[in-house]
């Protein structure tokens, strides 16, 4: 049964709400500030002069870029302008100032991106050619290319054909792109928002602002990399599944499709996950009969056709070498090992990290299952941080566990029938297994790994402790006892 729409009180849009014309007087102070950073861009953005020597040029382009955005937001924002206003202001103190003092002072793996959309070529890869005559918009495989591409994974083909578009969009402009990348982090989390705003049945503003602004979730769906892409593909998943599981509607399947797809060019792991945990969510929580019916179906056709799946096919996708994909066939637990293998690999690979900070928990033989799932819901904390950036990430840690704390006590058990509560408990617990082994390992790389998840579990502690995530699934709850008493009166 779906819950009735309830339109915005004015006492919420006092408090939580702002009108645009507000919102565009509060972007002023950002672009006079946009200007003394520009005076400054040199000893800020010294690390892009290998690929660009104008970083004053570059700096106002992605100042541009944020305005003409800004624009866009303002002419076709609709109602909740306001709303995205504020997020998209809330990206530019990230973006193009905080992110800046990052980049001074570690080496990443975005330069390398933006110098591939400068000179067309790849650092490690340079039999590839350049890029920008074949790879866009031929979509040329680069399998065919070059024998090297035969040992790397598919995804890392799908991330150079986004970075060559995103470069042609933006131009040769470091901060332009970023822009780019930022405003999809944005629209992941308005999609997230959307999605709560579904299961509740009216506008929550407050909602809009923990997605946008949690820190975590606003800093690295802001970096030049796949994870904003990413971010915004699972905000399709987490619209279209709240759609299914609240008001099964058939109009979802289009979102889960686009979501789920986007997610499997990017990271096929996730993809999987995604709908594993859906069919889980849709066939074990009080959903219609029908949905259970089709969705069973769904799953498993969905272990069939990995079943069926040959070692080569599994080689691509996974990254796996073939002794290791037909081991895998035959014994599905070895996933944990191979898990356990990747992270170790990534211990020394602190270039696309925040400066490394490997949690060290691998010169000791085995890692125990259980220690990587409560690492990838909660570590690093406080005490295990060695930089800035991972301590950022550690209060964020710290913030989660307190509110699963919180969550032990309010919790109740009839609340795990719930289908919402299954979906995003499922995927929070999930992703702990399949990556804590990458946060042990490197807590840099956890830390931007997280935006996966983050979104989820914050959604599973709320719905537990916050009043209106409660009174939500009371109220999911009233309508499911109340629709099984009159089945049952009708039978009679």
């Amino acid at each position: 049964m779906m819950l009735s729409r309830k339109s915005l009180t004015e006492e919420e849009v006092a408090r939580w709400g702002f009108s645009w014309p507000t919102v565009a007087l509060m972007a002023l102070p950002f672009l006079l500030f946009a200007s003394w950073i520009g005076r400054n861009i040199f000893s800020l953005s010294f690390r892009i002069l290998e690929h660009q020597q104008n970083l004053g040029l570059d700096y106002a382009m992605g100042v541009l870029w944020w305005c003409i955005l800004a624009l866009g937001i303002l002419a076709f924002g609709g109602e909740n302008r306001g709303l995205l206003s504020v997020g998209w202001c809330a990206k530019f103190l990230v973006v193009l100032l905080g992110m800046l003092f990052y980049e001074q002072h570690y080496p990443l793996d975005a330069y390398w991106y933006y110098g591939v959309t400068v000179n067309g070529t790849v650092p490690m890869w340079p039999e590839l050619g350049d890029l920008r005559k074949e790879f866009i918009p031929s979509f040329k495989a680069l399998r065919d290319n070059a024998d090297v591409f035969e040992k790397s994974p598919v995804s890392i083909e799908n991330w150079l054909r986004a970075v060559m578009l995103v470069g042609h969009l933006a131009g040769p402009y470091y901060h332009a792109q970023k822009v780019l990348y930022a405003f999809s982090g944005l629209m992941g989390s308005w999609l997230f928002y959307r999605a709560i705003t579904t299961a509740l049945g009216r506008e929550y503003h407050p909602a809009f602002y923990l997605m946008a602004c949690f820190p975590s979730v606003i800093f690295w769906s802001s970096i030049l990399g796949k994870d904003p892409l990413q971010f915004f593909f699972l905000g399709f998943y987490a619209y279209g599944s709240v759609m299914w599981l609240v008001e099964g509607r058939l109009l979802s399947v289009l979102y889960l499709g686009v979501g789920m797809y986007g997610s499997f060019l990017f990271r096929p792991w996730t993809a999987m996950l995604e709908g594993v945990v859906l069919v889980l969510a849709t066939v074990l929580g009080r959903c219609r009969r029908w949905q259970r019916l089709a969705f069973l179906c769904a799953g498993l056709a969905m272990a069939g056709t990995a079943g069926g799946l040959d070692p080569a096919t599994l080689e691509q996708l996974l990254h796996l070498d073939q002794n290791k994909a037909f081991m895998l066939k035959s014994d599905p637990t070895m996933v944990f090992d191979l898990l356990e293998e990747r992270a170790k690999g990534m211990v020394t690979d602190t270039q696309a990290t925040i400066g490394g900070g490997s949690g060290g928990d691998f010169t000791h033989g085995s890692v125990d299952l259980l220690d990587a799932f409560l690492a990838g819901l909660y570590r690093p904390l406080p005490f295990e941080a060695k930089n800035v950036m991972v301590l950022l990430t550690a209060l964020d840690n710290t913030l989660l566990l307190i509110l699963s704390l919180w969550a032990l006590v309010k919790v109740r058990l009839v609340y795990f029938r719930d289908a919402l509560v299954l979906w995003t408990g499922f995927y929070t617990c999930g992703w702990s297994l399949m990556y804590g082994f990458i946060v042990l390992g490197n807590f840099g790389s956890g830390a931007r790994y997280k935006l996966q998840m983050i979104p989820f579990f914050l959604m599973f502690l709320l719905l537990i402790i916050h009043k209106e995530g409660r009174g939500l699934l009371e109220a999911r709850l009233f309508s499911y006892q109340k629709a099984l008493a009159t089945s049952v009166g009708g039978r009679q």
